[in-house]
């Protein structure tokens, strides 16, 4: 289980130049909304920026695997949204970037 207060350090890692960092970065943000199946931290998640990163690795088509894993965290995160009758895609910076990408 990820505790959410790593929620900084794996922003950090998603924004890192290393593509590897960024992947590892990403699957902890999934792991982290698959592990806490009661109640994840999305409002940690949120502010911490991952939201954000996670849509902005899927642009790195050169890194299959960090464009898988950050999808993977989004269905995620959309899945628990949909229990909360919130619109996931309204927490995106860039709209168009996820419009274009899912």
């Amino acid at each position: 289980m990820i505790p959410s207060y790593l929620i900084p350090q794996l922003a950090d890692l998603m924004e890192s130049s290393d593509a590897n960092d960024r992947y590892h970065g990403a699957m902890m943000v999934r792991k982290l909304l698959f592990d806490d199946m009661d109640e994840p931290p999305l409002a940690e998640v949120i502010d911490g920026g991952c939201l954000d990163l996670l849509a902005e690795n899927l642009q790195h088509d050169e890194h299959p695997k960090l464009q898988f894993e950050a999808c993977r965290a989004i269905v995620l995160f959309a899945k628990w949204h949909e229990r909360e009758d919130v619109d996931p895609i309204s927490f995106f910076s860039d709209q168009k970037l996820l419009a274009e990408r899912l």
